[in-house]
């Protein structure tokens, strides 16, 4: 190998240790600085002090009727079950009449009809079926709407008899349309129920079937047996209508009057934000940056390198001098 190509070489060396040198501290170097702080956030808090329009749900009015009476009165009376009253005010759509019944012997036989005033109350059919007007004998019973005498006529019987024994039951249950009431008129109408016929017996207990000697008469031909016998196969009965909805005003209405309801409502807390508050700006400090060179075994390498290459150039060149 020539002088000159070992000369070549080795700047070659030299340069490329230096370049090698150069990138390490350029891509080595970490600048160590203060980590930043971000402005502190908007506070969210409740200020039930605070001023707020109450805003009130939907309200609802009615006018309040001149009258101090109601304007419907329902009294339902029986031969056979007791008498109940109920008071209604105009607003009132539909009014409900249920007899019950508790007996210590089962039913076998009954027929019964219901009277009521037409110009006041309307049955519907599609409102009274057998499952309604009596749970008990729907699968056995036959129910007829009267229309031009006013009436209902029911009637049921099975010699597997109707057990009302377990507790006290519905023995007939009819629901009136209320035709449209005046509030200045009032109305009183009856509900009249009348048993014609009310047999009462125990069951065989092998077959189930009524036994003939045990067949009693609770009412006959729409006459009641008010005996002794009668009161121990009875146990309880009651009627009941829908509870009234008049109430009596405290003080005496006028036409201008009127009844306002609604929810009791609370103002809803305030949410208030507060302004967000920015740092104050401190005077910049100088700081100094600490530079990392890198590995430093890399450095050492690479001067290790430049020292050797730089000796030799330096002998060479000694050589060529006294070579002279």
């Amino acid at each position: 190998m020539s002088k000159k190509v070992l000369c070549l070489l080795l700047t070659v060396i030299i340069a490329s240790s230096l370049i090698v040198s150069s990138v390490s501290v350029a891509f080595g170097e970490e600048i160590e600085t203060l980590p930043s702080t971000e402005p502190p956030s908007g506070i969210v808090s409740e200020d039930p002090s605070a001023s707020y329009e109450n805003q009130m749900l939907p309200v609802e009015t009615r006018p309040v009727s001149k009258a101090s009476h109601p304007v419907l009165t329902v009294i339902a009376i029986s031969n056979f079950f007791g008498r109940t009253d109920a008071y209604y005010d105009e607003y009132t759509d539909e009014v409900v009449v249920t007899y019950y019944l508790r007996s210590m012997k089962r039913l076998q036989d009954t027929q019964w009809e219901i009277r009521y005033d037409s110009s006041v109350l309307t049955f519907d059919p599609e409102k009274n079926t057998a499952a309604t007007v009596c749970p008990l004998m729907s699968d056995s019973c036959y129910i007829q709407s009267d229309t031009e005498n006013d009436r209902i006529l029911f009637e049921a019987s099975s010699l597997r008899l109707f057990d009302f024994s377990d507790k006290q039951s519905v023995f007939a249950q009819i629901v009136f349309d209320v035709k449209a009431l005046s509030p200045s008129d009032a109305e009183i109408t009856k509900i009249d129920l009348t048993i014609n016929e009310l047999y009462v017996s125990e069951p065989n207990p092998v077959t189930g079937f009524a036994l003939g000697s045990k067949t009693s008469a609770l009412v006959s031909s729409s006459k009641v047996d008010n005996s002794k016998a009668s009161d121990k196969s009875l146990l309880t009965k009651s009627s009941r209508l829908t509870p009234s909805t008049f109430r009596e005003p405290d003080s005496p209405a006028t036409a201008d009057q009127i009844v306002t309801t609604a929810p009791a409502t609370k103002p809803a807390p305030t949410v208030k934000k507060e302004p967000v508050k920015k740092p104050k700006e401190e005077p910049k400090e100088e700081r100094f940056e600490l530079i990392n060179t890198g590995k430093w075994y890399i450095a050492a390498l690479i001067l290790g390198v430049l020292f050797v290459c730089s000796a030799i150039l330096f002998v060479m060149r000694k050589r060529d001098i006294y070579n002279d």
